[in-house]
């Protein structure tokens, strides 16, 4: 009898110690806790997700729910921009439906179609390698489930080509945007004594990239030599033609006291989705770093100049950046 009581109490004794091994690795360990095998049976909203997806795909396939593509990020306009236009084109490439989050830059703004209100449910995450670089195994997206991109997904190469004139169609400002746009540039014209046939921006971005912090991540604000370099480059280019710089900064001081030239004027500061207006009415462009350049430049057309030096060689920013899936190919860099 006493026998089996001491094989009762062993084998008690090494449940609980097999318990709590198990705990100690899955807390210590957190990746094995979210074997699926594992999850569904301690994380009841991930079971549910399971259920619902397995659900989803055993029904026809005119029956099953939109699947939806997403992205999770935290930005400015630019960096909205390029977000919505590759969510943009790869949605369209797998048959799926864009979801916005409602904190978003871009909705309200733009000739943009209304955005889903209600989240997703049971969003697979991906993660993205890097930020400024083209990720060819998004083109192939999980199967059966809808899917949020965690990172910016900044490379042309979502969208080109087959949705070149969709985005540039969906990226139409708001007509009172578009109306002080052209206000703010008929004031600038009006300040401008000399007659030309072709305005080109030059946009200068420095501000936030002077910061110890950016420094240190790998940024590089374009000095003024860059700026100059590439106006002369554009005189030469357009040489037989009259040609009008519109310089645009968040340095309204360093730009007016560096960029003098009887052909350069520097425009006053105005709300941001008002800038990009007046960018767009640009003939050809100068840029320096940044998105919001970026896209300036893209719905501008024309000829676009860009400075190749933004990142320390072997600095995380220059790691995160493949220079050919960021700026479009016929887009010239310069120091």
């Amino acid at each position: 009898m006493r026998r089996g009581r001491k094989k009762r109490l062993a084998a008690i004794c090494i449940f609980v110690v097999s318990i709590y091994i198990l705990l100690v690795w899955m807390f210590e360990f957190p990746s094995v806790a979210h074997i699926p095998s594992i999850r569904v049976w301690w994380d009841e909203e991930y079971s549910a997700c399971k259920r619902h997806v397995a659900h989803q795909q055993s029904l026809p396939e005119n029956q099953r729910a939109p699947l939806y593509l997403s992205v999770s990020f935290s930005g400015r306009l630019g960096n909205w921009m390029y977000a919505y236009a590759s969510l943009y084109g790869l949605a369209k490439r797998t048959g799926r439906k864009i979801y916005l989050q409602p904190e978003n830059q871009v909705s309200g703004y733009f000739n943009i179609p209304k955005n889903m209100n209600v989240e997703p449910i049971c969003p697979e995450v991906l993660i993205e390698p890097r930020p400024a670089a083209y990720t060819p195994e998004f083109e192939s997206l999980p199967h059966g489930v809808n899917v949020t991109i965690k990172g910016y997904m900044q490379s042309w190469k979502y969208f080109r080509k087959e949705y070149d004139a969709d985005i540039k169609k969906q990226y139409k400002l708001r007509d009172d945007i578009m109306e002080k746009g052209r206000e703010a540039l008929k004031k600038f014209k009006s300040k401008i004594s000399r007659k030309f046939d072709l305005l080109i921006s030059v946009h200068i971005r420095r501000q936030d990239k002077l910061d110890w912090g950016a420094y240190l991540k790998g940024f590089r604000a374009a000095p003024v030599s860059y700026a100059k370099n590439a106006q002369n480059y554009m005189r030469q280019y357009f040489k037989d033609k009259a040609v009008q710089f519109l310089v645009m900064s968040d340095d309204y001081e360093w730009s007016s006291k560096h960029l003098k030239a009887e052909d350069t004027a520097v425009m006053e500061p105005n709300d941001k989705y008002v800038d990009l207006a007046v960018l767009t009415m640009c003939n050809h462009s100068i840029i320096t770093v940044g998105t919001f350049g970026w896209w300036g430049a893209y719905l501008a057309g024309g000829h676009t100049v860009f400075f190749q030096d933004y990142a320390a060689k072997g600095s995380r920013f220059d790691q995160e950046t493949e220079r050919e899936d960021f700026y479009l190919p016929q887009w010239i860099g310069m120091s």
